[in-house]
Parts: C-alpha cells; structure tokens; sequence
C-alpha cells in the first residue's frame, strides 16, 4: 500500500476518533447543562413568610400587624407574602398598614388575596410590589362612607379629595392602573381604553383626566369599560382583576401561587394567634401608666416591710408584663431590663445604705425611666420628626406613671383610715376615756394615744415613709405624708384616725 493512502487512512482515522472523543465530551457537557437548571432552579427558590390580614381593619388589628409585618422584616425572607380577606376598615390604619409594607427595603411584599380586599383592604394589597389572587377572589369597592342621622350609611364625595390623592399615590409607585385604582374609590366618572394615535400606546383614562390632558387629541378613546360604569365603583374577580393591570397572577391554591412565584414550600407562617390581640392592649399607653403607677407603689410597701410579700409579688407582676409584652412586640431587649435594674438597685442603695436623696437616688430614677423609655419603642436616638413625636409620647406616658405614684402615695399616706378596704389595714383599738387615761400610768399608755395633731417630735429612724418618732419619752409609729425624712429630723404630727399618725417637717 502506498504510503500517502496510509497516510489518509491514518488521518481518517484521527479524525474519527478525535470527533468519538469530542461528541463524548459534548455529551456529557449537555447533561450536564441539562440537569443544571433543575439544581439552579430549586437554588433560586426563595425563602417567604406569610403574614395575615384578616377580617375588619381598625386600630386593634393595625397594632397586631405592624408587629407582625416587622417580625417578619426582622427575619429577613426573600418575600414576605401578605395573606388578606378582609372586608375593609378604617381608611387611617389601612393607610398606615401600606405605608408599612412600602417602606420594606430589599424584600419583595406580595397581596395574596384568597377571598376578599375590599374597600379599604385594597389599599394595602395596591401597597405590594405583586398582587395574586384565586380565581373567585374580589378586589375594589373602595368607597368612602359614613353614617348619617338616621343611621343610614352614605357614600361620601365631598372626602374623596382627602383620599384619592393618597390612594393614586400608591398606586402609581407600583405602576397600578391609576384611573382604574381611582374608580374603586370615586363613582362619579368613567374610564376609557384609549390608544395613541401615533405610537399606539395603551392605557386606561378616565374622563375626567381626559378633560385635563393637554395632548388629548393625540388619543383615541374606545368604549367605557363595563366594569368601570358610571355610578358604581371598581369591584373585579381574580381574572378580570389580571386582564385589567390591578393583579399579576391568579392562583386556585398556595401551592399554585409557590409554584408561580418560585418559593420554597412549605411557607413560613407568622399567623396571628389570640395572645397577639393581649399584646397590643398591654402595650397601649393607657396600660403603661397603670402598670408602672401600680408596680412602683407596690416596690414602696415591699421596701417598707422588707421581705418578700404580696407588695413584691405585685411589683414583679406589673413590671414583668411591662417588659414581657414589650419583648413579645419586638421594642424590648435585655439592655432594657438591665437599666431598669440597675436603677432598682441605686434606689436601694439610696434607701438603705446612703441616707438622703442624692446621687444614687437621682441617677436610679434616671436609670429606670431610661429603661422604661426604651423599652417602648424600636429606636434609640430618633432621627425623623415621627420618632421625635413618638419618643415624646412614650416619655409623657412614663412620666405620667410616675407621677401617677407619687399622687397616689400622698393620697394613702394621709387617708388610708378612710378609704374603703384600705382602712381595714390599719390598727385602731379602742380609745380610753378620761378616766381610763389617768387610771393608767402614763409609761403603759400606747405613744398613739398621748400624741396630739400640732405636737412636735423627733424622728428616730429614717421614714420610708413609715417609721419612729420620740415625742416626750413615748416612741410612736408613724408615717410621713409623702417625703422620706431622715433620722434626727424634727417633725410635727398633721393628721391623726386611731393609731395612724402622719408626721412632715417642722
């Protein structure tokens, strides 16, 4: 054989077997990038957390969501999926409720709307980057109305332009329809198909924007959507709802909708439970007055009569659920406590070890209202003019326990005899007569009975408020009328009921 068809040969046969060994690399480079999306799809998945918005809108189920929706944000999902079927509410807190979700910064807010958003729960689900809805679900209706003197309920034009403008916002920063949006809230207009003449853009007008647009002859307007007639307002099912712009996805199921927005299942749920309606009650300002006012009179009976009784089961009671629904609302942490106890301990010190009402004192007070303080809200220095007014808020209603406790400690300090169950707790045996008096010698007669309103006397041990004074050779229990007084102080007795006796300074 000739050497140059060997040569042939051989080069035929290199290439075969170069072309074998390059099909068996594409090959298993193609199953490989075959099998690849499925591994990058399932690590697309991205992680959700539901959180719920049902039933009627007002201030109770505000403060329950926005505890909720930010325990959500703390956790920091990919999605935070906002379940809702809800008949409306109160126009304020579904506005706030949006301004919450429109805040959220680098998490996609998702309306999944299995039922109903109507009236003013379509706001929040307009407030999402996403709406889904089931098929049958409804969204719209948004109309005003209030109730007149007959009890009637009316629709309300006059308001709208208080609303609309707020509603068209938000409409607008996730490219809603906004003639459409705003036909949920007025029923006193129409809303055309138009196409511009030239470019052949899309859109939905309403008439009364129409009359306003400076190019509105470069619009041709189609015939009035029936959905969007006059005298009624925009109220869509799931379909028509994705035909329209105002949803992006129908959904028959969670499952579907996972699947449609490629979310991990199952799906996290911050659902509501019935202790999230204690919460916001326990956090309410009105509750916080009485917590703190009951809890630090309760810790003054307890440092009275050292020991622990019901003064400091009380005590530990109030400031227990003070700091514990706090915790539970996410505005407390363990820094909180730790300055509240720490100021408990400077006013022991303060009571106990340095006599007067100094630094310790002074700075424990600090400390316990700085606890307090904080412990109400999210921040720790505000920065927008909305947390200055909250913080200033909270500060009022801390001060406002405060004072409520030193009110109400002047209070029982000169009535306690004549308040109803509180008299039961003071000692009042029977007083002697003259001649029962003079029978006794005066070393045997109880100091109580001796002692006269306008007598003067020395204080023999520190009064917190309670104490002893030495009038003449007798010593009497007695207790101040509001001020701590110190040993030596000279004191005069004001007020007197059986063996209660109320001294101040001379």
């Amino acid at each position: 054989m000739p050497a140059r068809l060997r040569f042939n040969i051989g080069s035929v046969l290199m290439a075969c077997l170069f072309s074998v060994i390059l099909s068996l690399v594409a090959g298993t480079q193609t199953a490989e990038a075959q099998e690849k999306p499925a591994v990058d799809q399932q690590a697309a998945a991205r992680n959700a957390i539901q959180v719920q918005l049902h039933g009627p809108i007002d201030r109770s189920l505000l403060e329950v969501f926005a505890c909720k929706f930010q325990q959500a944000v703390d956790a920091n999902p990919d999605v935070i999926l906002v379940h809702i079927d809800s008949p409306g509410g109160e126009v304020d807190a579904s506005l706030k409720m949006a301004s919450l979700i429109m805040e959220t910064e680098g998490i996609q807010t998702v309306a999944w709307i299995e039922r109903d958003a109507i009236s003013a729960a379509a706001f929040v689900s307009l407030a999402c980057d996403v709406i889904a809805m089931r098929p049958g679900a409804h969204i719209g209706d948004a109309g005003m109305i209030t109730m007149d003197s007959s009890g009637q309920f009316r629709h309300v034009p006059e308001k709208l332009n208080s609303l609309i403008p707020k509603v068209l916002t938000i409409a607008k920063a996730n490219g809603r329809p906004v003639a459409l949006v705003e036909k949920m809230s007025s029923k006193d207009m129409l809303v055309y198909h138009a196409q511009h003449k030239e470019d052949g853009t899309l859109r939905y007008i309403s008439d009364k924007e129409y009359k306003l647009m400076d190019d509105a002859d470069q619009w041709e307007l189609g015939k009035p959507l029936p959905d969007a007639e006059k005298d009624r307002f925009l109220f869509v099912s799931g379909q028509r709802a994705v035909e329209l712009g105002l949803a992006d996805y129908v959904a028959v199921n969670e499952a579907s909708l996972a699947n449609q927005l490629n979310l991990k299942t199952p799906i996290v749920k911050n659902d509501t439970q019935t202790m999230d309606y204690v919460i916001p009650i326990l956090n309410s300002r009105f509750m916080a007055v009485v917590l703190i006012m009951v809890g630090l009179i309760a810790l003054l009976f307890e440092l009275s009569a050292p020991g622990m009784s019901v003064g400091g089961i009380i005590s530990i009671s109030c400031f227990g659920l003070f700091f514990w629904s706090r915790f539970l609302g996410g505005t407390a942490g363990w820094l909180e406590v730790t300055l509240f106890g720490l100021g408990v301990i400077c006013v022991l010190l303060e009571i106990f070890v340095v006599p007067g009402f100094g630094v310790a004192g002074i700075s424990g007070m600090l400390l316990m209202f700085a606890g307090l303080l904080l412990a109400s809200q999210r921040f720790t220095i505000p920065e927008t003019r909305e947390q200055v007014m909250s913080m200033g808020g909270d500060a009022l209603t801390i001060f406002g326990g405060f004072t409520g406790f030193f009110i109400a400690l002047i209070a029982i300090s000169k009535y306690i005899g004549s308040i109803p169950g509180l008299s039961r707790l003071t000692l009042a045996p029977p007083t002697l007569n003259a001649a029962q008096a003079t029978a006794i010698p005066t070393n045997d007669v109880p100091g109580w009975q001796v002692i006269a309103v306008g007598d003067t006397g020395k204080a023999v041990s520190p009064l917190r408020p309670s104490g002893k004074i030495q009038f003449n050779d007798q010593f009497v229990d007695v207790v101040s009328d509001g001020d701590f007084i110190d040993q030596g102080t000279n004191v005069k007795v004001v007020n007197k009921q059986g063996s209660h006796v109320v001294v101040r300074r001379a």
